[in-house]
Order: structure tokens, then sequence, then C-alpha cells
């Protein structure tokens, strides 16, 4: 497992990644899933994997028990409900705005010049009256936070109260109308924040919501499962890793702005 931050450079990351892995292991096939990977995959001729798919066949592995996905990355968060063969049953998505997602909490720690892989939990897990603060929208979070922080309200209460804005927005955008049928696993970069999981527990007011060991590579194990059942596979051409793009390629893969 190599789990790390691409900083807005996804192919030099993941190149990189997928070497070590042709240094340390022998395989004939890879593939590609997750955000970015369809782009990943049409650069280096590498089947795409569908992530909500692989996300439930790969929990459905280490936990067949777990009905529920609660997955939350960095650019995305999704829901999927799965049957007892670890089949997608249903699932939704966030919209374009990044206020359910990992970055959402990435851009208030930088503003409360916490890091958001470590002090930024451990800050919340010592609230004792976490603030409300704006669910939806990440600027007005921010409003709210700068007014928070005028009244001097106490950063655990602040933190805190951005991981229950977080499991709000959730629970109303993403899981509205959704059975939540348990065993519920919360999974992705942002299971990582235990405040997080505490937050969840209780918008959601479930305790059958657990974080998986393998809570960041869960995806990708499941790609490796779904790969195994592939047919006509061709074999990995290691040589499309060294594969340069353009600045315009690179700006080909950006998503278009909407207003």
């Amino acid at each position: 497992e190599d789990y790390q931050r691409h900083n807005g450079k996804p192919l030099e990351v993941a190149r990189e990644i997928v070497k070590k892995i042709v240094k340390k292991y022998s395989f004939q096939y890879i593939a590609i899933t997750g955000s970015n990977g369809e782009y990943l995959s049409k650069k280096w001729n590498l089947p795409y994997l569908e992530e909500i798919i692989v996300q439930a066949k790969g929990i459905h592995h280490l936990h067949p028990k777990v009905r529920t996905v609660i997955d939350i990355g960095g650019c995305d968060a999704k829901f999927i409900e799965t049957n007892e063969r670890g089949e997608v049953k249903d699932f939704g998505m966030n919209s374009s705005c990044a206020s359910g997602t990992g970055s959402f909490l990435d851009q208030q720690a930088k503003r409360l010049e916490l890091d958001i892989e470590g002090e930024f939990a451990e800050e919340a897990l010592k609230s004792t009256n976490p603030a409300r603060l704006a669910a939806r929208c990440a600027v007005f979070a921010k409003t709210d936070m700068i007014h928070l922080q005028q009244k001097a309200t106490p950063n655990p209460d602040i933190t805190m109260g951005l991981c229950e804005a977080l499991a709000r927005s959730y629970k109303s955008n993403i899981a509205r109308g959704k059975d939540l049928s348990g065993p519920i696993s919360f999974q992705g970069g942002v299971a990582a924040n235990k405040a997080m999981l505490l937050a969840f527990k209780k918008v959601l007011k479930r305790k059958d919501i657990t974080v998986p060991k393998h809570y960041y590579s869960i995806g990708a194990l499941g790609a490796a499962l779904a790969l195994r059942e592939k047919t006509e596979l061709k074999p990995f051409d290691k040589s499309n890793l060294e594969k340069e793009i353009s600045l315009i390629q690179e700006k080909e893969a950006l998503p278009k702005l909407s207003l």
C-alpha cells in the first residue's frame, strides 16, 4: 500500500507509485480506479474500473456483513448500499461542490493553521461544545468560522463543529432518502480523522459505524479482485509509464468551470 497526496500532479505521483510496485512485485496486469482514474487509464492504456463497484467489492471481501459504505476522499463523497453478495444496490455522490469532501476540512484546517493529518482531529476530540457551522457551503462555513473566532470560540469546538457540518452535509445531500442499512463502513482518506467517525455517529444517530483497517485502499483491493474476473486483458506494458503529457493535455484534464 502506498497512500499519498498528489498535490495537483496525479500523473507524476501515480507513476512513481507504480514504479515502486513494479520493482517490488511480479504481476501481469494492472488497473486504475478512483478520482482521476479515467484520465490515467487513457494515458497509460490501462483498464479503468468504476470506483463505486470496486469500493463495494473491496469491503465485501474484508467485511461481508457490511451493507452501507460511507466513502469520503479529497474531492468526492459517496453513499453505497450493497447486498449480501457485495453488489451495489443503490448509490449517491456529491455534486461538484467540495463542501461534503475532504478538501472542505483541508481548507478550514489551513485557515486555523492546523495540520489536517494530525492536529485537526486532536483538537476536535477535545471539544465540549461543538459550534454550529454552515454545512452546505465552504464559503459560508468560512464566514461562520471567522465569526466564531471573533467571539473567542475555542478551536476544539470550531474543529468539531466543522466535522459535524460535513456529516450533516453528507446526510442531507448524499444520503438523503437513502436506506442506511447496517453495519456501516466509513472509508476513504477522511476516515483517518477520528473526530469524523464521532460526528457521523452523532449526526446519523448510529452506533454501528466502523472504520476498517485498510480504509484508504479498499478501492484498490476491490479493483484487484475485479481484475481477476476480467478476460482478454493485455499484459501491463511498463514503457507506458514513461509517456509524458503536454501542458495543453494537462489543461484538458481539468474540469470545466460552470457558473
